[in-house]
């Protein structure tokens, strides 16, 4: 479903992605490995439209991503790739009910539609009863198990996560790994996953290391 051809990235004199290529298939959960600026992030981000290669390519389902326009980009980004980070960034002015719906709002979704599937989404997390809550008002698994709703509101081809569980205690970390596989199993998800957490890698159907800037063997 993806698939990424000798990218390369450098900022100034530092080389940080020195021609790497890999598929990913549907479905598929693919935790990405390796030590602090090994260059995880950096492809995760290239991956997800928001960085842009120095050379290569990307396509998901056959489309060649950075031979878009801007607008056309940001249009198949909001449809098509859904974001979780460490932190959930979550708006703190607005409900966890608006937070999910912001994707399909922006998408230009129904309001009564878009907040239905929300809905859908907190009962599926069993936190039906979070959805008028501000983040504030949430733990810290609660407000993540939200960022991964809002990610999925468009249901999105791939979702990208960049150490989902980095910031949560042993016990929520594993929920939502388990979360990760349910959502594979149930929605036929796919997930690239960057992650120190030797447990989500276990877990995941595939795992790649990369060192230097590059895929070891």
């Amino acid at each position: 479903m993806i698939q990424v051809d000798d990218i390369r990235k450098s900022y100034g004199n530092l080389e940080v992605l020195k021609g790497i290529s890999l598929s990913v298939g549907r479905a598929e959960v693919l935790c990405l490995m390796g030590a602090s600026g090994a260059g995880k992030s950096t492809l995760l981000h290239i991956m997800g439209t928001l960085d842009v290669p120095d050379s290569g390519r990307v396509l998901m389902d056959g489309e060649d991503l950075f031979a878009m326009n801007a607008k056309r980009l940001a249009a198949f980004r909001n449809r098509h790739i859904g974001f979780i980070f460490q932190f959930h960034h979550l708006l703190p002015e607005f409900t966890a009910l608006e937070n999910i719906c912001l994707p399909a709002w922006i998408a230009g979704r129904p309001r009564r539609e878009a907040e239905k599937e929300a809905m859908g989404l907190l009962e599926m997390f069993r936190l039906t009863e979070r959805a008028q809550h501000k983040p504030h008002e949430l733990s810290g698994g609660e407000q993540q198990r939200i960022a991964v709703a809002r990610a999925l509101i468009n249901h999105p081809s791939v979702v990208l996560a960049d150490e989902p569980s980095g910031n949560l205690d042993t016990e929520n970390a594993r929920e939502l790994h388990q979360l990760f596989l349910k959502l594979r199993d149930q929605l036929q998800q796919t997930f690239v996953i960057v992650t120190h957490n030797p447990d989500l890698s276990e877990m995941a159907d595939r795992t790649l290391y990369m060192e230097d800037g590059l895929l070891k063997s």
